[in-house]
């Protein structure tokens, strides 16, 4: 293997690692979600919970967003 094969080796190993922590941290908030939540819409709950919830999905929808690109590069790139 040349050089560039060994840099693209170690670009891909580091974007599966990036993706490895993103699926972990999403599975904690998914986690702190349903204990921290209700079935109640959050209109429904008190402000404070409310506004937990819209920052745990928006949490949640970023680490999905940055997962979904990660991979196309990896596909990309692969």
């Amino acid at each position: 293997m040349n050089a560039g094969t060994y840099e693209f080796a170690s670009l891909n190993e580091q974007a599966l690692v990036q993706v490895q922590q993103l699926e972990t941290d999403l599975d904690a908030v998914i986690l702190a979600m349903s204990k921290e939540t209700t079935a109640l819409p959050p209109q429904k709950l008190c402000p404070s919970m409310a506004a937990l919830h819209e920052h745990d999905l928006k949490r949640v929808q970023t680490l999905e967003q940055q997962t979904r690109t990660l991979l196309l590069v990896c596909k990309g790139e692969c």
